[in-house]
């Protein structure tokens, strides 16, 4: 049965006071309201409700939910919360009928109770009720606080595996799974320890059978094994004698050698001293020298900027005078040109004013001329006037029009003759403006050049700065990390240095590693061939390989003994080799391998890097040794893991050995394990000499800083310059032309009005002469008739005749002074637009700017030759320097060959001196190493109960000590089987006496003199073994152990009858029949433990991935739906397939249209919707009645809240009741309905709620989509 929540009913409930009834409450419903208004006190409420512990709910006691408590005002002692579910049926009729349930949790006092359908139960059983609905208040999978939904993204993946097993709780198991694994585990170990127990009885029950059976071929062998034991201490005690006596000999000779050597090594260290401190003082003078020319460069590189700037200026000035001078030569050029103009206008106005006058007195003698010839008679005169005045009279009706009309036409005709006039001096400004375009335009493309010049010097100069600059930039960057790791290799090899005593010794022993590899198979020491994993196991891994670190590895054992012959030639000091072909190995016990406890617990051989074909030797210098963190969990695996002893060592050096031996770690073992580091010396010291060669190359790319420095000065001048010409062209293209070409345009605009005027003014003229000429016609007639007796008394037709000729005379004295003053007037327009043109204030303004830049040019030619001084006064001081440096350099030369020669000299002599010295260190040695041969022999002896022959009172078997000592070199052994074939002492600070305790150098010198107080009587030793040489000794000798190994071996497999060998075979079984019934109980415990684990282990496994398979399934489709796009993709991985609950849970998403980030990379929207797409997918996995969010959009935009909203609203449709606060239109919008919250103010804020059912509204949906 699916219940959804309806309604939640609040009584005094934090800040809502009174009874509240919140709902019905929708499938998909919105909760809004201003901040502070009560809408988290809503969810606190229903956290309440559902359990939700008081720390939770934001209070301290339950009491102060109660409304008015926090301000010590609560309105009631008492407050609750219910939610009441309804549950939806439908019957086969069609009817749908409710049920209700009701949930209650009431505060009384301090106190909480809790109701069901009025029925009051305790908590647990209040818990049961909501999860048997589906909710689960411990994983809280029906609420997410604000802030809560980006961390979900963020979790690690323990973290989700932990909230998977809340929610699938598998996490209820957790502890019945741990217990019931610890007990399979214990019973295991157990069935295993016992059955190691029941193989080693086992084996005891074969050893005691066999003890029987070599018994009685014991005894026959004791005799013969100790007479060759002592033949051999008395072959060895002798020859030892022998050997003795000759080194001690040889040893006195090499003294007196060494004192001479020392005294003259001491003469010429002296000499070398007094040279060394008179070159001191040349290279201090050198070095004061060097140090003021470096002072001086520094100041050259100081000033050369100012010196290539004030150049540069130089430069800059003299471009800019060349076009300044060629801009004056072009003004004076125009102004020139201008003048000439000038002149010619002026001379031909005066030509026509001239000419305009002759016609004048042309005219005036003509008039007189034809005055004469029509002139008429004074009474002839007055007729005229009289006729005229008849006819004007009889023509007024016609002289009024024609007045008019010729006072219009006369009008019209001014008019034109204005216009026309307009129209040409408009085509002059037209022409005048052209030309100054023509010029601008030249000087724009002067400008262009020059620009272009600058730009292509710019470009090549910020080329090479920014060449400079990477170059720089790269050497300084790359000088400081060469400074850092040189400093790294000083720092490695000042620590390798420190710790470091290179002894002639142990010079003497790398030589003879050099000189051994000429044989073919020698490979080197041992501590070459390996080293550890991590520094921290230098102390364990010198530990355990012990005195086998210098041990010699080779390939066979006929090249051991091609080298011990060297050796023996050329007097080396005994060394320990190891024939990979030869030694003998136990195999690794894999078991160990997979000790789980203590933690960290490895094989040494596992924490050393070796090559594959050391393997063996490696192996038989470790064996199965074991490495711990700490020397309780050394001394627990050594000791108490059961019936198996362990070899162990902790990585302080303290070795757990299986007999039951501790030996902690030393300064000694410190200073060997330091040895580790001395072998990268050399790699350290070739490292330093190439970083170095390196810094030195990358110091003169940033030494070229101040050449950067000079070049970037150059590159901002050019870019000045390139800045200022483009601004000046700038001004002429779009100041300057636009004004110009303005201009030109409004001439011609206005040209183009003038045209139309014309046209219309000429064809009114034309229009208004028709007119006038029929006027004329009427008049004529008029005129003919006063005027005809007249007419025939002058002899003319008309009267017009004679005023025809008369007024034509006239008309073209008018037309001609017409044409004059036409003429006139064009060449005093065309003057006047010359002399406006200002051509000699241009040319006087160049000229002062040409007289500023040379000026200019003055003071920076003169700055430039200030600055080349000073440099060059800097320069010839320092060849002056560089001179003196010179001769210094060549005293210091000759200085230094004369330290050459005496160090040579010096060297020859340390060289002699250490020879003699090594070869009496050598006689030392190998006296040292005979009288502690001796002692072995003596403590061997006395070990073995060989009884020596003593002469009379020097000496007895009682008088030898049995104190393990050591002489001045290392203990050297050939290894081969596991025996020693020969052995020798080496340097040591501690020997062990017969107790194990240690004893010092000066106790085994005092042991070493008693011996040589020692007499032996020699009777008993063959006489065949006393004659022997010297080089037969070894041969000898390897023959009588040879004889004494093959009796020892028969008496290992004779071993001497005891009467306790019954007793033991008795108590084997006995212990073997209760060990075997033991294995048995301990085999079938473990049978039960496992079974019952098995069983728990699968009941976890089942929950947990019930609902990981259920969640990963299903949130790749969810989120594809939130994003509303099929290429996003979000899946789950689980680190443990086999189980998951143990490891994390990895939750990745791909956004549409970006590659796959890890989700901390994510931005914080694309984390809310990862968020949101797991919380979905987790819910429909036994989903809760409701699923509650708070303010999840707020790091979404838009897009993805109208994504997100549209999901819940879908989701909502089936059985998901979703309910939000939200604060953004576009999430709320589309909710089924909205719950407001509001507050009213007060001492203690009171909140309020409406409810809306937004279903009503039909537009809705449609509103919502318009607002998305």
């Amino acid at each position: 049965m699916s219940y959804f929540l309806k309604y939640v009913e609040i009584d005094n409930f934090k800040s809502y006071k009174g009874h509240i009834v919140i709902g019905p409450l929708r499938k998909f419903t919105a909760i809004i309201g201003p901040n502070g208004s009560g809408k988290s006190n809503l969810m606190d409420a229903i956290s309440f409700v559902l359990g939700e512990p008081t720390k939770s709910l934001r209070v301290r006691k339950l009491s102060e939910l109660i409304h008015g408590a926090p301000i010590n005002k609560p309105v009631s002692n008492r407050a609750s919360v219910s939610l009441i579910f309804v549950s939806i049926k439908t019957d086969r009729h069609g009817e749908r009928t409710e049920h209700e349930k009701r949930f209650q949790r009431l505060i009384v006092g301090n106190a909480s109770e809790y109701r069901v359908d009025g029925r009051q139960l305790s908590a647990t059983e209040y818990t049961e009720e909501l999860e048997n609905m589906g909710i689960i208040p411990k994983a809280k999978n029906f609420l997410i606080f604000q802030g809560q939904v980006e961390s979900i993204a963020m979790k690690t993946p323990k973290e989700f595996t932990a909230m998977f097993e809340e929610l699938s709780r598998s996490g209820e198991l957790r502890e019945e799974y741990e217990q019931a694994k610890q007990e399979k585990n214990k019973a295991e170990q157990d069935t295993h320890a016992n059955f190691q127990k029941k193989k080693g009885v086992e084996k005891q029950k074969k050893e005691v059978r066999l003890e029987k059976e070599v018994a009685q071929k014991y005894a026959a062998l004791k005799t013969q094994y100790d007479e060759l034991q002592l033949q051999l201490k008395l072959f060895q005690l002798y020859h030892n004698k022998q050997e003795l006596a000759e080194k001690r000999d040889i040893a006195e000779k090499k003294k007196d050698e060494v004192a001479k050597l020392e005294k003259r090594k001491e003469v010429s260290d002296e000499d070398i001293k007094t040279k060394k401190k008179e070159l001191a003082h040349y290279n201090k003078e050198l070095a004061h020298d060097e140090q003021k020319v470096k002072d001086l460069e520094t100041q050259i590189n100081k000033n050369r900027p100012t010196y290539i700037k004030a150049k540069e200026n130089s430069t800059h000035h003299q471009k800019k005078l060349d076009l300044a001078k060629k801009t004056l030569a072009a003004a004076e050029k125009a102004h020139a040109a201008h003048d000439e103009e000038v002149a010619k206008y002026e001379k031909d106005l005066h030509e026509v004013e001239r000419m305009r006058k002759e016609y004048e007195d042309k005219i005036q003698d003509e008039s007189q001329h034809s005055g004469r010839n029509l002139a008429l008679e004074e009474n002839q005169m007055k007729e005229y006037r009289r006729l005229k005045e008849e006819a004007a009279k009889k023509m007024t009706q016609f002289s009024e029009e024609y007045d008019s009309i010729d006072r219009q036409q006369q009008v019209d005709t001014t008019n034109l003759e204005q216009e026309q006039r307009s129209q040409t001096d408009h085509k002059a400004r037209i022409k005048q403006t052209e030309l100054r375009i023509e010029e601008l335009n030249g000087k724009i493309d002067k400008l262009g050049g020059y620009i272009a010049d600058l730009e292509r010097e710019f470009n090549e100069k910020q080329a090479n700065v920014e060449a400079l600059e990477k170059e720089v930039t790269e050497g300084r960057k790359r000088c400081a990390e060469l400074e850092e790791e040189l400093d790294q290799v000083n720092k490695e090899i000042g620590d390798a240095r420190s710790d470091r005593n290179e002894t002639s010794r142990a010079q003497r022993r790398a030589e003879l590693i050099e000189n051994l590899k000429q044989f073919p198979g020698v490979y080197g020491r041992l501590i070459d061939l390996c080293e550890p994993t991590h520094k921290r196991f230098q102390m364990a891994i010198t530990k355990v390989l012990g005195r086998n670190m210098d041990s010699i590895v080779v390939e066979r054992e006929t090249t051991v003994q091609s080298c011990l012959r060297y050796m023996k030639e050329h007097r080396y000091e005994p060394e320990t080799f190891l024939p990979l072909d030869y030694i003998k190995v136990t195999p690794v016990n894999e078991q160990l391998r997979e000790l789980q406890e203590p933690r960290n617990v490895k094989l040494v051989l596992d924490v050393i890097k070796y090559d594959k074909q050391y393997y063996k030797a490696i192996l038989y210098a470790c064996g199965n040794a074991l490495v711990c963190d700490n020397d309780d969990d050394a001394r627990r695996l050594a000791y108490e893991s059961g019936s198996q002893k362990n070899k162990v060592v902790s990585l302080n050096g303290t070795l757990f050995s299986k007999s039951g031996v501790i030996s902690g770690g030393s300064s000694e073992l410190k200073a060997r394990a330091k040895r580790w580091d001395e072998k990268h010396l050399d790699a350290l010291r070739n490292r330093k000499d190439k970083l170095f060669d390196e810094y030195k190359e990358q110091q003169k790319k940033k030494r070229r800083e101040a050449e950067l420095i000079n070049a970037r000065a150059q590159l901002q001048q050019l870019e000045s310059r390139l800045r200022y010409s483009r601004t000046d062209r700038e001004t002429a293209e779009k100041k300057q032309r636009i004004l110009i070409e303005k201009d030109l345009v409004d001439f011609n605009d206005k040209l183009e009005v003038y045209e139309p005027k014309i046209k219309a003014l000429q064809a009114a003229i034309n229009e208004r002469e028709k007119r006038i000429s029929k006027l004329r016609v009427q008049k004529n007639k008029i005129e003919d008739a006063v005027f005809a007796d007249f007419c025939k008394q002058i002899h003319v037709s008309n009267i017009r005749v004679y005023e025809d000729r008369e007024l034509q005379a006239a008309e073209k004295r008018a037309q001609e002074r017409l044409e004059f003053e036409n003429q006139i007037t064009k060449i005093q327009t065309m003057l006047e637009f010359e002399r406006s043109r200002d051509t000699a204030a241009h040319v006087e303004q160049v000229r002062r700017e040409v007289v500023t830049l040379e000026d200019a040019l003055q003071k920076c030619q003169k700055n430039e030759k200030k600055y080349r001084k000073v440099i060059e006064d800097l320069q010839h001081e320092i060849g002056e320097i560089k001179d003196r440096l010179l001769d210094q350099k060549k005293k210091i030369e000759f200085q230094e060959r004369e330290i050459s020669d005496c160090t040579k000299r010096a060297a020859q002599l340390n060289k002699d001196y250490n020879e003699q010295r090594k070869r009496l260190q050598l006689i030392e040695s190998d006296i040292e190493k005979l009288r502690h041969d001796r002692h072995n022999f003596f403590r061997t002896a006395k070990l073995n109960e060989i009884s020596l022959p003593f002469r009379g009172n020097a000496g007895s078997m009682a008088a030898i000590s049995l104190a393990e000592t050591s002489s001045s070199d290392d203990t050297t052994t050939i290894q081969t089987q596991g025996s020693s074939l020969s052995t020798f002492t080496t340097d040591s600070s501690n020997i062990l006496n017969g107790d194990g305790n240690s004893t010092n150098q000066f106790e085994s010198r005092q042991i070493f003199d008693t011996e040589d107080k020692f007499e032996l009587n020699y009777k008993r030793l063959r006489d065949d073994l006393k004659k022997i040489n010297y080089e037969q000794v070894d041969k000898e000798e390897k023959l009588l152990i040879k004889q004494m190994s093959d009796i020892e071996i028969q008496l290992q497999k004779h071993l001497p009858q005891t009467s306790a060998i019954d007793a033991r075979s008795r108590e084997v079984k006995t212990t073997f029949d209760l060990t075997n019934a033991e294995f048995e109980r301990a085999r079938n415990a473990a049978k039960r433990a496992r079974q019952a684990f098995e069983k728990i282990k699968k009941e976890r496994y089942d929950r947990f991935n019930a609902l990981y398979e259920h969640v990963s399934t299903c949130i790749d489709d969810i989120y594809k739906s939130l994003t509303n796009s099929q290429a996003a993709v979000a899946c789950l991985t689980a680190e443990d397939a086999e189980e998951p609950y143990r490891g994390g849970i990895t939750y990745n998403c791909v956004a549409p249209g970006k590659r796959f980030q890890a989700m901390e990379n994510l931005s914080g929207g694309e984390k809310t919707v990862a968020a949101i797409c797991l919380l979905f997918a987790l819910r429909s996995f036994k989903p809760a009645p409701f699923f509650l969010l708070d303010e999840v959009d707020a790091a979404l935009d838009n897009t993805n809240i109208g994504k997100v909203a549209d999901f819940i609203r879908e989701q909502s449709a089936s059985e998901f009741q979703c309910i939000v606060i939200s604060l953004k239109e576009q999430f709320y919008s589309r909710a089924d309905a909205l719950v407001g919250i509001y507050p009213e103010p007060g001492d203690c804020i009171t909140s309020h709620c409406l409810t809306l059912d937004l279903n009503q509204f039909d537009e809705r949906e449609n509103v919502a989509n318009t607002r998305g």
